[in-house]
Order: C-alpha cells, then sequence, then structure tokens
C-alpha cells in the first residue's frame, strides 16, 4: 500500500479541503476528498476538530469530526475500499473544541533489538480498544471501545463542567504508568487531568495557571528521551519537566523487571 501525506483544511465553506504534493510540478494543489476520505466528504458545518486513527495495519480507519454547530461525525471506514462501514452522529448544544482518539494503555513500539514476545509490555494492534474522547465548551464525554460498543457506552468527566469554558484537550501518560490520562485546558485558568479507576474517569488533578490555557501537547522539545508537558496560555508558554530522579528509579525498576521475567 502507498501512503502520502496530505493536509486537511477546513474552511467556513463547510467544507474540509484536501492538499497534496504534485511533485510532477513541484507544487502543491487541492484533490478531490470524497475519492480519498469519503467520510470527510459533504458534512454540511464547519469542522474545528479532526483526528483520524488509522488501524489494523493501515486496513481501516476511525474519523472524527467536531464541529462548531455542536454536531459530531465518529465513522468506521474501510481504507482498501474505501467505503464507510459504519458512521454516527452527535449533536451538543455547544461549539466541539476537540476530540481525540486513544487506547487506555500508553502503546510502545518494541524496539528491533528486543526479541520478547511478552505481551505485557507491547501490545499488538489487533488488542487495541479504541476510545473517542469529546469535548465541546461546556464539559468532555469519554465513549469506551466503540469498535465494539459503537457510540453507546459513554462517560462523563464529572469536574468537567464545574470549568466556565474548556478550550483544549491532551491524551497523554503523565505519570508514566502505562495508562493514558486525559487532560483539559479551561478559559478558568486551570488544566484538569483524569484518570481512569475503576471503570470511570476520576479528576485526579486541578493545577492553576496565571491566564487561561489555549493549548497543551505533551511531546519531547528538548530532545531528551522524556517528554515535556507544553501549556500554551493567553500570556505565554509554560515547559513542566519530569524529575529526573523519579525516571531514573522507574527506568530501573522496570528494566530489572523486564530482565527477570525475560531471563535476559
Amino acid at each position: 500500500m502507498r501512503f502520502q501525506v496530505v493536509w486537511l483544511l477546513s474552511g467556513s465553506d463547510y467544507k474540509i479541503h484536501m492538499i497534496r504534493e504534485d511533485k510532477l510540478n513541484h507544487s502543491y494543489s487541492e484533490s478531490s476528498i470524497e475519492k480519498y476520505f469519503p467520510e470527510l466528504h459533504d458534512i454540511q458545518a464547519i469542522a474545528i476538530w479532526i483526528n483520524i486513527y488509522y488501524y489494523n495495519n493501515y486496513n481501516w480507519r476511525l474519523t472524527v469530526i467536531g464541529c462548531e454547530c455542536g454536531l459530531v461525525i465518529v465513522a468506521i471506514t474501510n481504507v482498501s475500499e474505501l467505503k464507510i462501514y459504519q458512521s454516527w452522529k452527535l449533536r451538543y448544544d455547544r461549539p466541539i473544541s476537540s476530540v481525540s482518539i486513544f487506547s487506555l494503555r500508553n502503546n510502545v513500539a518494541k524496539p528491533s533489538f528486543i526479541k520478547s514476545e511478552n505481551s505485557k509490555y507491547f501490545s499488538t494492534d489487533e488488542e487495541t480498544k479504541l476510545n473517542v474522547l469529546i469535548v465541546n465548551t461546556s464539559n468532555a464525554v469519554v465513549f469506551m471501545d466503540i469498535l465494539n460498543n459503537g457510540m453507546h457506552e459513554d462517560i462523563i468527566l464529572n469536574g468537567s463542567e464545574t470549568s466556565d469554558c474548556i478550550l483544549c484537550s491532551c491524551i497523554a501518560d503523565i505519570n508514566m504508568d502505562g495508562q493514558n490520562e486525559i487532560l483539559l485546558g479551561t478559559y478558568a485558568q486551570e488544566v484538569l487531568i483524569f484518570c481512569f479507576v475503576n471503570d470511570t474517569w476520576e479528576l485526579i488533578v486541578r493545577k492553576l495557571f496565571n491566564a487561561p490555557v489555549h493549548s497543551i501537547c505533551y511531546m519531547d522539545i528538548t530532545n531528551d528521551g522524556m517528554k515535556e508537558l507544553i501549556v500554551l496560555t493567553q500570556r505565554g508558554v509554560h515547559i513542566l519537566q519530569h524529575n529526573i530522579t523519579d525516571v531514573k528509579d522507574k527506568w530501573k525498576k522496570r528494566y530489572t523487571k523486564f530482565l527477570e521475567e525475560n531471563k535476559i
């Protein structure tokens, strides 16, 4: 299968435009989106956020679109046939500020030099259960394992509704326990962190900043092998780093346990 990176741009004309590279003319041009992304064609709304997740060796993809009018479109598409297998539409009374597709486990690709097939440490694509986070400006809700349950099993993030307006979200294993947490940034100058405990999402941390939080990202910006939490507020950018001593201790314990269990 041939892969190509394209740009998906949402416009005020109620359409999503696909821009791709024209290598022959050394330029970029717009292509027909319904040919490659049938689930993005004719949505009849202004898309604010689009999240696409490929699975099963890129044979299938899950797409979630959040719109300004409160419309949310979720679609499962067969990539090889470019046909929509199943789709859902949800309506909220407020704009959708962000959507995310994620698994509970923080999946890590197995390094090529490790021969172990121990699934405790490296999950396969087939066993990944995908969840969908939908954030509107008043609250947030998670639909669990939608490939098996559809859009029927939802959990409201209790505590998110107490903020005056939710502006952004981020999925990150912020405490490095192997399980992803949900982070919400609010106009009330807070970052709310939710953890999945006892089959529900619980608010575990409220961190206050000096201005409304407009964006959150979890990435290795310093290129030292550890990710940092980057928070963009109305007044500036905050970069929060993990305690290096705690990271060392966790790495030593897990690496020792891995060697013992695999008899390396």
